[in-house]
């Protein structure tokens, strides 16, 4: 007979099945909502080598109940942290595929697969042979007894490559042991591809002298770098560094980059001792800032070549604050050294204007030349039309038939003293007829017509050459005029020339250069000069009279001989006239 239960009861065991049952419908729901991502290919470790023509697919799956999918949630995918969208993508509820084809370096990297509040990432490179390099101090490596001696070195590949040690190829092992210790080290490269590790010696003894090995392996294969150790009890070789610049001098525009470069010796990578620096005007450059660029690439860092680097220094967009004296420079425990480089900055415009400004003064330079010439040979050209018409009129009017004076005297105004006290009292003593444009010359009449009174109508015309008498205009009409008329009236006896001091003969006309000189600064000269002159005067139309000079025991053989000596070599016409050019005084 069954035993009937009170509501009481009931409720009772409704309460406790309550209990009961909540936790386990709470963990089954929460097994419905878990959700997880999951990347399938590729994998970790799948190996996918660089060729031509060379594809990967990347599949992402989820795993969760029908129930929980959502038809808003989406797959995003990141690489690098940037989002990719492949155009052959295919997406699903539960999966998301893309195939990456001829795959290139900037298909590497960390690919992410995002689904609501989940994801998964899988690193992708290329399969690379590792290669083993050394990084410390170059082959070989000299100690003496008790150095710490650190090797150096750094591996590059993927996946990521183990390092190892061997000494004479047997294995050095990871730990301390015989004084060896190894450890890894900070690497400049890839944290994905590059390994860096540092075996050290901690007190080297002459025992430890010989070749160590570094030996990088991954999947793809195996590389190897040897460095040689002596220890010996004698001071171990050092040499200083040095630095040395490309050009010592760049010249540049404003708004131009401009690249400066030195090259130093000696110089060891990654050595903490080791600083490289950049001066300006002896002022540290911070070659952080944009404005700059620098670079430091080393050379022979390995097997006993010397270790070297190269400094480059760019500097963008130049401006007149880059212009001065940087310095390049290496500062390590080896010792210092630096160089210099001068950087000259010009202004484009500035150029311009200085271009246009000296074109212009050199055209007008020219045309100012060009137009002096012009009114030079206008000028020469008049006077000559001038002269020729005063010869004219005077040949046409006979004046030169009735000679009114013996001779006319030209001379410099700045020579009348050597005039006054030799000349003139010579010709005052021998009666002679002379005019001198300081005494005759008519006030108010005009120069020229007084010169062409005094040279035509005068049997005889005397140069006083001289240095004062090249430099004299007037003096220069007056020779031109006398020479004029020797040459249309055929009188080459009519003109002399007396030579008063030591003007050289290259600077006297070449016209009168043909002609016999008395020359009164001559030594030779000295007794027969008045002589010489009163004889030309005189000789022609007058009758030679020399009873004034006779005191000075000249013979009349003598003089005989002084002319036939000074015969002058007549010249035709239009020679005379072709000697003529425009001499400046």
């Amino acid at each position: 007979m069954m035993k009937m239960l009170s509501g009481v009861d009931v409720l009772q065991r409704r309460s406790l099945l309550s209990v009961v049952l909540c936790p386990v419908m709470s963990l089954v729901l929460m097994a419905h909502v878990a959700t997880t991502v999951r990347i399938t290919s590729p994998t970790a470790k799948q190996l996918v080598f660089k060729s031509k023509n060379q594809s990967v697919l990347f599949n992402c799956t989820i795993s969760a109940s029908v129930s929980d999918m959502h038809i808003n949630e989406t797959f995003q995918w990141l690489r690098n942290d940037v989002v990719v969208s492949p155009a052959e993508r295919e997406d699903t509820l539960q999966w998301s595929s893309f195939e990456l084809k001829n795959l290139s370096d900037k298909d590497e990297g960390k690919y992410i697969c995002i689904y609501g509040q989940n994801q998964d990432s899988v690193t992708f490179y290329f399969a690379i042979k590792p290669k083993a390099r050394n990084v410390g101090d170059h082959s070989p490596i000299f100690a003496t007894t008790d150095d710490r001696v650190a090797l150096r070195c750094e591996a590059e590949g993927f996946p990521r490559p183990q390092i190892y040690w061997l000494k004479d190829n047997k294995n050095i092992s990871f730990y301390e042991k015989d004084g060896y210790y190894i450890n890894n080290i900070p690497t400049k490269g890839s944290k994905v591809k590059s390994i860096a590790s540092e075996l050290t010696i901690v007190a080297a003894q002459p025992d430890n002298s010989g070749e160590f090995t570094c030996v990088a392996v991954n999947e793809i294969g195996v590389s190897k770098y040897n460095i040689t150790v002596v220890v010996s009890d004698r001071p171990s070789p050092t040499y200083k560094p040095s630095m040395s610049a490309h050009e010592p001098k760049i010249t540049t525009d404003v708004g131009k980059d401009a690249l400066l470069s030195c090259t130093g010796e000696q110089v060891k990578e990654y050595t903490r001792a080791t600083r490289l620096f950049w001066m300006i005007n002896g002022t540290t450059l911070d070659t952080s800032a944009a404005h700059y660029n620098a670079t430091n690439t080393f050379y022979h860092q390995h097997d006993g070549l010397t270790p070297s680097v190269e400094m480059r220094l760019m500097i963008f967009d130049v401006r007149w604050p880059d212009a001065g004296v940087y310095i390049c420079g290496v500062d390590s425990t080896l010792g210092q050294a630096n160089d210099k480089i001068t950087l000259i900055v010009k202004d484009k415009e500035r150029n311009g204007i200085w271009i246009i400004l000296c074109v212009s003064v050199a055209v007008f330079v020219v045309v100012l030349i060009v137009a002096l010439c012009c009114y030079l040979i206008s000028k020469h050209r008049r006077r000559q039309r001038k002269m020729a018409m005063v010869a004219e009129k005077y040949t046409r009017d006979g004046s030169g038939e009735h000679f009114r004076h013996d001779v006319f005297v030209s001379y410099s105004s700045k020579d009348y003293d050597w005039i006054q006290d030799n000349l003139q009292p010579v010709f005052d003593e021998n009666n002679i007829n002379y005019i001198i444009h300081s005494r005759d010359f008519i006030p108010g009449k005009a120069f020229f017509d007084n010169m062409a009174d005094s040279v035509y109508n005068s049997r005889k015309v005397i140069l006083v050459m001289s240095k004062n008498y090249l430099a004299s205009g007037f003096c220069k009409d007056e020779m031109h005029m006398a020479l004029v008329r020797a040459a249309r009236n055929d009188e080459a006896r009519s003109l002399i020339v007396v030579k008063i001091d030591d003007v050289k003969p290259q600077n006297i006309p070449k016209s009168l250069r043909h002609k016999t000189f008395i020359d009164y600064a001559s030594r030779e000269e000295s007794t027969t000069w008045k002589t010489r002159i009163v004889e030309f005067v005189l000789s022609g139309n007058r009758s030679l009279s020399v009873s004034a000079v006779a005191g000075e025991g000249e013979t009349l053989d003598t003089i005989s001989l002084i002319l036939n000596k000074f015969r002058l070599k007549r010249k035709k016409k239009e020679d005379v006239w072709r000697e003529l050019p425009y001499q400046s005084c």
